[in-house]
């Protein structure tokens, strides 16, 4: 049998050790070989992932909820982008968004850290716009942003599968459709699906959520709107999937 370098000399203690550990990392390897990763929807999952990750957080809550996953499945987001991003237009209307910005949160060191995402941010950062209602009527200015979207909704798609895992107990199948909108307009038919929406997920001022999943007519109409830090809101539109007698998709 290999040993660890650090474990190859006479401590039969050290030994025992590693050889608990080992037994234990095998018993939860076989456990979960048919626990089904809620990203991809293969089994396998091999780790538990924060559905709306931690690093959204400058003090994340015992309550984050966590999903069976791949590793290899959520290590490849792009979260801190992510999070740098949103945070960034919360900074006003969010203390959690301020104090990741602070001179000593998360954001100000990762810039610091990572070169190549600061000069991506820079590169998206645009003068503020003006607002108008659908009516023309003047809003005020805000923050504008290009982002890199390849970066962007890859996680939000992570985060909506996870909110339908938890609210429904089923799994998005791998080739669903996504439609997205940003900070759309509240007014007509998306003021009255967004006002008939249930409540979601919500933690503080840093993540709340609403959804709809309805079922009529052999059809599942699934639909998400996410805000972040109390700004930012995405709308998230899932392709209608036919469903059997007994309502399953």
């Amino acid at each position: 049998m290999f040993l660890p370098a650090r474990f190859c000399f006479d401590e039969s203690k050290s030994v025992m050790t590693w050889l608990i550990l080992e037994v234990m990392a095998a018993k939860r390897r076989r456990k979960r070989t048919n626990v089904a990763c809620y990203i991809c929807g293969f089994t396998g999952a091999d780790t538990r992932d924060h559905v709306i990750p931690q690093c959204f957080f400058p003090a994340p809550p015992q309550n984050l909820l966590t999903l069976p996953a791949h590793l290899s499945c959520h290590h490849r987001l792009d979260e801190e982008y992510v999070r740098n991003l949103l945070a960034s237009f919360g900074r006003d209307s969010s203390a959690a968004a301020a104090h990741l910005w602070s001179s000593t949160g998360t954001v100000r060191r990762s810039f610091a850290r990572n070169v190549p995402l600061r000069r991506s941010m820079l590169a998206g950062m645009m003068p503020r716009v003006e607002m108008f209602s659908p009516g023309g009527i003047y809003l005020g200015d805000a923050p504008a942003i290009r982002f890199d979207r390849t970066r962007v909704y890859p996680s939000l798609e992570k985060m909506v599968r996870g909110l339908y895992r938890y609210h429904t107990g089923r799994l998005l199948p791998r080739e669903v459709r996504f439609s997205w909108g940003l900070d759309e307009m509240l007014y007509g038919i998306g003021e009255q699906t967004f006002r008939y929406a249930s409540p979601g997920l919500h933690y503080g001022d840093i993540f709340e959520s609403r959804y709809i999943v309805e079922q009529e007519n052999r059809l599942e109409v699934v639909a998400w709107w996410l805000r972040f830090y109390q700004w930012t809101v995405f709308r998230c539109f899932v392709a209608p999937r036919a469903i059997d007698e007994e309502g399953t998709p």
